[in-house]
């Protein structure tokens, strides 16, 4: 930071001060009702219920030859005790090109699907990390990519009767169509346990969209924003088939049993336990021959190779 800037902002302190709080105040003016509308308080009560958990990781490395990536999934099943239902996971390299790291990223969908079917043994809900959206992002140019993706998640969806899809990072807007995300806005106007009333968000047809998926589906999805404790966090649940008041109170029932400071732990174990660490991209780039240049903790992140 230099000197300049640290002086004039020390000048607006206090200006600024008032102009986040008028903010804060205008966003509560004109979207209290909105939420208030739409937020239904909840407590929820712990079910006996088993979960299935699935979760995937991957990172890339770019060479002069290509693009170096691991991927990796896993399944954890919840009954009586915690147990790996299911693991996958490999290294390879692939031609370089604009698209190679939203392949790597979409073959790591794809197993986590593979897993959440392979590991699936009855479990009254599976529980998959992420939004299910991004399975219908369809690119021409990787239409190839996503038809194997689809694939899996017809058989998964087949296989599987409940398969809910949780996100905690999620910056759409799509119930209150504000300036703020509807997550932010929540987190703002709401403390209680609870859902917002069951949404259904039409997906745009793609003609490299799966038409048996496509069917499934019946051009859209279900969706919910929840928060299981008090101050706790609020997260996104979706969901393929009708997504009703009591069915969303069924779920949360599921999840409270599970509830670690407002959060699902079987879906934050199995998120830790795919996760590459730095150490684990050092040991496979430096297995391969790869030499990963090691900066001083002063140089700029965006510049490091790691």
């Amino acid at each position: 930071m230099i000197g300049v800037m640290y002086s004039r902002y020390i000048e607006r302190v206090d200006e600024i001060k008032l102009q986040m709080e008028n903010l804060a105040n205008r966003t509560v003016r004109e979207e209290e009702e909105k939420v208030k509308n739409l937020w239904i308080k909840y407590y929820s009560n712990a079910d006996e219920c088993s979960v299935l958990a699935v979760d995937g990781g991957h990172f890339t490395y770019e060479i002069r030859s290509g693009v170096i990536y691991a991927i990796d999934a896993e399944a954890i099943s919840w009954r009586d005790q915690e147990k790996i239902a299911y693991q996958d996971g490999e290294v390879s390299i692939m031609r370089p090109g604009e698209g190679a790291k939203k392949k790597v990223s979409l073959e790591m969908e794809r197993l986590e699907i593979l897993s959440a079917r392979s590991g699936y043994n009855g479990e009254d809900l599976v529980l998959m990390d992420g939004s299910i959206a991004s399975v219908f992002r369809v690119e021409e140019e990787l239409a190839q990519v996503y038809q194997k993706l689809h694939d899996e998640f017809n058989k998964l969806i087949i296989l599987a009767k409940d398969v809910v899809w949780i996100s905690k990072n999620s910056r759409l807007r799509p119930l209150f169509k504000s300036e703020l995300s509807d997550v932010t806005l929540l987190e703002m106007l709401t403390e209680t346990p609870g859902f917002t009333r069951p949404t259904r968000r039409k997906v745009n047809r793609n003609k490299a969209l799966n038409s048996e998926l496509w069917e499934k589906i019946g051009g859209g999805a279900w969706f919910t924003y929840f928060r299981l404790s008090k101050g706790g966090p609020i997260l996104k649940l979706e969901y393929l088939n009708e997504l009703t008041e009591k069915r969303i109170e069924n779920i949360l029932n599921c999840l409270s049993k599970y509830n670690v400071q407002g959060y699902p732990y079987p879906l934050l174990k199995v998120h830790y336990d795919v996760k590459f660490t730095k150490g684990d991209k050092l040991r496979i780039l430096e297995s391969l021959g790869v030499k990963v240049k090691r900066i001083a903790n002063w140089w700029p992140r965006q510049l490091s190779d790691l």
